[in-house]
Order: structure tokens, then C-alpha cells, then sequence
């Protein structure tokens, strides 16, 4: 089946789950995920947002696409549907209690940071593929900051902010060859990283102190009103130290700093160690969710998601909301 061709059953099925058949679920959501990760570049300070982008959201927002419970989802499916709802942005069920007190047990759950997925948002077989129900989960903690509180009883159709679709392009200056450009990636520049924490106390109680991966949890904690869960955000600034020829991508040289893996602290002692994934196209200014920890990796050590964003010049956080 031609690309065409997939779009078109895509929107058929969208629009009418009834007709899709279990074998082909995969194949909807995988051509659904590849519309809104190939996308020609925008201008830093331009608003031409790719036409892909404004018909997934149309679509997939109007039948509810997102948030049904039609279907009893496999794991692959359930990965791809993660990473849709993760690229889509905030859906009206976002808001539920429910769904923040899901996002707040996966995300600090301590036992999701191992070894085996070097203790990030990855799959535990030790692939570093992406694990995009745990990514997702990040995205919707950090998008609970972001959003303005007080639009949560408005009647919202599509919320537009710097972790929805419009941010999954990349961001091109005019006259810019990424293949003459040692620094390809756009890594090199001043960044705002910002994170959640709670109490560690909380956190160790929610975990049964985390001595065993078996026991069942007590996400109640999530649900008390005295329940606090703090925002910061810093800013850093990159650049990249050193480049290494890929010889399969002789214009792309590998930058020491592309696996998004990096280690903070103070006073030239590290202390916090972070693993995140990029989102959306390279250069994309939706930035890079992730999760933070200590780099002893300690069973009662904290964790907690960060997100990622380089700034631009006259940098602005544009929070809008479109009828669709």
C-alpha cells in the first residue's frame, strides 16, 4: 500500500473506529506518527506550520481519537499510541484527576529506573529504544506546569504550547546547509531546563522504600491535597566539545553530546544524571523530556522528569488556543 493510499485508510478508520480491523491498528497509528515526524523546516521567528500537522490535529481531535477506550491495545500498540498522544500534546482527559495520578505513579515509580534502561524513559531489554508510555507520562507531568491553570474549565479546542505538534518542526535559520554546519544538530546555545521533584519522604513512602519490585504501591499519596510536586527551571548553556566522522553519514559527524545523556551538579562535583530523548524533527524547538536521577543510582535515590528547551532570541512561551 502506497503512502497515499495508508493516509487515506487512516482518516477512514479515524473517523469511524468500527471499520479498522485489529491486524491493521499498527499500521493506522505508525502512518499517523510518520505525518507528524516528516516535516519541512520553519523559520525561528515564522509561524508556517506544516499542513501534515494541522490535519492530524483537525483529525484526530475531533472523532476523540486519542482518548477512546474502543480498543484493547497490544504492546506495540500501545507503544505507538504513546507516542502520538506524546507529539499531539494535551487532550481535554489530560485534565483528569485520574489521568494526572496515572502520569505521577509511572513517572516516580522508582523501580521504572534501572540498569537496563539506563535508568531513562527506554524499554528495559537494554535496546535504548524508546519507551514512549513512560515518555508520555513525563510529557504529561511537565505539560501540568506549563498549561496556565486557570484554563482548565474553558472549553478548548486544541491547545497550541511548546510541547504540541506546531514544536515538532525544525527550527531553520534562512540560508542554513546542515551539511556544511559543524554543528548539524543545533545543540550548541543556551538551553532552559526544567524539572519536577517531591518531597523525598513522599517519594520513598509511594515506593515501599523501593526494597523490592514486587510490593504493591500506594498512589493514594498523589491524591492528598497536601501533596506537593515542585517546578523549577534553569538555564545552561551547551556547546559541543568534540565531533567523530560517521563514516555512513558523512555530513552528519557524530557530536559528543547527541544521546542526550549529561551530568550536573555544583562546584565541579556531579551529582544528578540525566537521560532524555528529543522530540520531533532535529532542531525541533519542542525540546527534550527526560528523567533525572543521582549518578550513584542508588536504590532510594530520587528521581523525577526534566524537560529541555533551547532558547532562542526574544524568546517566547506562545500558550494559545485554535479552533480546529
Amino acid at each position: 500500500m502506497g503512502q497515499l493510499q495508508r493516509i487515506i485508510r487512516a482518516r477512514t478508520v479515524v473517523t469511524n473506529l468500527d471499520v479498522c480491523r485489529p491486524e491493521e491498528r499498527c499500521a493506522i497509528l505508525q502512518t499517523l506518527v510518520d505525518m507528524v515526524c516528516n516535516l519541512p523546516p520553519r523559520h525561528p521567528h515564522g509561524w508556517d506550520v506544516a499542513s501534515n500537522l494541522g490535519w492530524v490535529a483537525a483529525l484526530v481531535r475531533g472523532r476523540n481519537f486519542i482518548d477512546h477506550k474502543l480498543w484493547e491495545l497490544s504492546p506495540e500498540e500501545r507503544q505507538l499510541h504513546a507516542c502520538l498522544h506524546t507529539y499531539f500534546g494535551f487532550t481535554e482527559h489530560d485534565w483528569d484527576p485520574s489521568r494526572k495520578t496515572e502520569s505521577l505513579v509511572y513517572v516516580y515509580t522508582m523501580r521504572h529506573y534501572k540498569q537496563e534502561n539506563d535508568y531513562g524513559p527506554f524499554l528495559m531489554d537494554g535496546s535504548g529504544r524508546v519507551n514512549w508510555e513512560h515518555l508520555q507520562a513525563i510529557h504529561h507531568v511537565i505539560s501540568l506546569h506549563v498549561i496556565p491553570e486557570d484554563w482548565r474549565n474553558q472549553a478548548v479546542t486544541y491547545t497550541i504550547y511548546p510541547l504540541s505538534m506546531p514544536y515538532c518542526q525544525s527550527t531553520m535559520p534562512l540560508g542554513l546547509d546542515l551539511d556544511h554546519e559543524l554543528d548539524w544538530a543545533g545543540i550548541g546555545g543556551m538551553w532552559q531546563c526544567s524539572f519536577c521533584f517531591c518531597d523525598h519522604r513522599d517519594l520513598l513512602f509511594f515506593n515501599n522504600y523501593n526494597t523490592s519490585d514486587t510490593e504493591t504501591l500506594h498512589p493514594e499519596i498523589f491524591e492528598d491535597p497536601d501533596f506537593v510536586e515542585v517546578f523549577r527551571s534553569i538555564n545552561v548553556r551547551f556547546r559541543v566539545t568534540s565531533t567523530q566522522q560517521d563514516l555512513h553519514h558523512p555530513s552528519r559527524p557524530i557530536l559528543k553530546f547527541i544521546r542526550w545523556h549529561f551530568e550536573s551538579g555544583e562546584q565541579g562535583q556531579f551529582i544528578w544524571s540525566s537521560e532524555g530523548v528529543q522530540i520531533g524533527c532535529v532542531r525541533s524547538s519542542f525540546g527534550v523530556l527526560g528523567a533525572w536521577t543521582t549518578v550513584s543510582h542508588d536504590r532510594p535515590d530520587p528521581v523525577g522528569p526534566f524537560w529541555l528547551r533551547k532558547m532562542e532570541d526574544d524568546d517566547v512561551v506562545v500558550v494559545a488556543v485554535v479552533d480546529t
